[in-house]
């Protein structure tokens, strides 16, 4: 037998018990003082990585701002096509399930609804 066996052996219960919760609060301090260590140093990786962060985003913001005049109307212009593409679909389909040609009637707005399409309910 070992030499620690045969000590652990000779113990009364109450100092076994005694032992064991030692050596578990032991354990525990050694597992939480190692995730604190680890938590610190993510916290310094990551205070790092934000400065960089902040540097990117300063230098980005300040070449939206040399860019963003010109820049504003081919986005407006490119809205509006996509609008009247959007309207022409409209049209088409509504005249696809009307079954009347395309000039009898004008879509002047549209807006989405939560209602089954006409083409899911066949």
């Amino acid at each position: 037998m070992q030499p620690s066996t045969i000590l652990f052996e000779s113990l009364t219960l109450g100092e076994k018990f005694s032992t064991g919760i030692i050596t578990m609060v032991l354990g525990m301090l050694v597992v939480f003082t190692v995730l604190l260590i680890i938590m610190l140093i993510l916290q310094i990786i990551g205070a790092a990585f934000a400065a960089k962060d902040k540097k990117a985003a300063a230098k980005k913001a300040q070449a939206v701002e040399e860019t963003s005049a010109p820049a504003t109307a081919p986005v407006e212009e490119a809205a509006a096509e996509n609008e009247e593409e959007i309207v022409a679909a409209i049209t088409a389909a509504i005249a696809v399930m009307t079954e009347a040609p395309v000039g009898s009637f004008r879509v002047v707005s549209f807006k989405k609804t939560t209602a089954k399409a006409a083409w899911n309910k066949k």
